[in-house]
């Protein structure tokens, strides 16, 4: 179902039609795929915070190190749920416990709060976030 929802989204082979890729990804993601979650995050992303926050939240909780990042900087925004620094860091985290290539920690003691983000693209830091704490 995920995967003819990404069919219909794309255009690859079938005629492009978004909402008929949102209704396959919810079919999908209501019976626990990740992917299909992580894809109703991304489509909802910028049309309604909300029900983006909710979809990428329940691909991060299933172990996806895209999404916990994605999670970590909604939470860091105050993206479709309410500012909380501490769960940002537990996100960001999580990523970066998985080697999420955007989330380095940097040589802190374990309690820190310092994460270096890294462009996609060019591989250069993008900015250092403190979130909160006590830092050496």
């Amino acid at each position: 179902m995920g995967f003819l929802g990404s069919l219909y989204f794309k255009g690859d082979g079938i005629i492009k039609d978004e909402k008929k890729a949102e209704m396959w990804w919810l079919k999908s993601a209501e019976q626990g795929y990740e992917i299909a979650q992580a894809n109703l995050g991304a489509l909802y992303r910028n049309t309604n915070t909300e029900k983006s926050f909710y979809w990428t939240k329940m691909a991060a909780e299933q172990g996806r190190a895209d999404q916990q990042f994605n999670l970590g900087l909604y939470y860091c925004k105050g993206t479709g749920t309410p500012v909380d620094k501490e769960k940002a860091t537990k996100w960001f985290k999580a990523a970066a416990e998985q080697g999420h290539s955007l989330v380095l920690p940097e040589k802190f003691p374990r309690s820190s709060r310092r994460f270096t983000i890294f462009d996609r693209n060019s591989h250069k830091p993008w900015r250092i976030l403190i979130l909160y704490g006590r830092h050496p």
